[in-house]
């Protein structure tokens, strides 16, 4: 500080006190409740999914883009989460038992999620596919086949420009089974669509 011979002396503490109330100002005291809200928004977990699903059909509801999956999703009221947006879904941290996603339009990302799958849902499989460059990454989905149906983990459907990647497929069937579809992964209709860094292990007996 550079005070003229014939001024008074500035105060430090005065200088100080000034500082201190220009920052005080400056704070915005909603910036925590922001934190809060973005750490909520979009979290799906076994309390919080009617706000996202239909409870009754299972179809989402949220205009939120990005849902995070948490926590182990059991005794929920539908058995198939139909997802008719673009949306991603991050479920790294969730597990899926006898839980089913029918992916039903284009442009949707799955990533992460466990699936344990021993169960008869709407549909014969663990995840659907149905649209245009949907991309499925980083799951891990095991299968007990069930006696007479047919039975999947995934079950592309005239889907176009798909990925797979980077998902462990594990799939047991204990049963001949000679009239129905034993798959790890099915592939009808569509095309351009790519499976890359996958482990598939499967266990099926001889068909007819």
């Amino acid at each position: 500080i550079t005070v003229p011979e014939d001024t008074s002396v500035i105060e430090i503490d005065d200088a100080v006190n000034s500082v201190e109330e220009v920052e005080s100002e400056g704070i915005d005291d909603t910036a925590d409740n922001d934190d809060s809200a973005s750490q909520t928004r979009g979290m799906v977990t076994p309390t919080t999914y009617q706000s996202f699903f239909d409870p009754t059909t299972g179809y989402i509801t949220t205009s939120d883009s990005d849902l995070t999956f948490s926590g182990i999703f059991d005794n929920i009221t539908f058995d198939t989460f139909r997802i008719n947006k673009n949306v991603v879904m991050n479920a790294y941290g969730a597990t899926f038992i006898n839980k089913a996603f029918d992916l039903q339009t284009s442009d949707i990302v799955l990533n992460g999620g466990t699936f344990k799958w021993n169960s008869t849902t709407h549909f014969n499989s663990v995840i659907t596919i149905k649209g245009s460059n949907t991309t499925v990454n980083g799951t891990t989905i095991n299968v007990t086949a069930l006696n007479g149906t047919d039975c999947y983990a995934f079950d592309l459907q005239n889907a176009n420009q798909a990925t797979l990647s980077n998902n462990v497929i594990n799939y047991v069937d204990t049963y001949a089974n000679p009239s129905n579809y034993n798959y790890a992964v099915k592939v009808k209709g569509g095309s351009k669509n790519t499976m890359i860094g996958n482990t598939i292990i499967v266990s099926v007996p001889l068909k007819d």
